[in-house]
C-alpha cells in the first residue's frame, strides 16, 4: 500500500497541472493512524467531485463502548 510521503510527493508533482492527472491519487494511502481511500478523483471542473474515505481503527477513534451496542 502506498504511504503518506508518496502521496505528498505525487501531489507536489501534480500542482498546477490539469484535473486529469489527479486520477493517479485514486486508491488507498496508508498514514500512521488511518488509511485514506480516494474512491474517485474529479476529472474536470464540472465533473463529479472527488470522493474520499478515512478508515480508522477503534483504538484511534476511542468511542465509548456504548456506541457499539446500538446497530445503527
Amino acid at each position: 500500500m502506498r504511504d503518506a510521503s508518496e502521496l505528498a510527493t505525487l501531489l507536489k508533482q501534480m500542482d498546477g497541472r490539469g484535473y486529469k492527472v489527479y486520477k493517479a491519487i485514486t486508491g488507498a494511502w496508508n498514514f500512521p493512524d488511518f488509511t485514506l481511500h480516494v474512491d474517485h478523483a474529479q476529472g474536470g471542473p464540472f465533473a463529479a467531485p472527488t470522493r474520499l474515505r478515512l478508515l480508522l481503527s477503534a483504538d484511534v477513534v476511542a468511542l465509548p463502548e456504548s456506541v457499539y451496542r446500538n446497530p445503527l
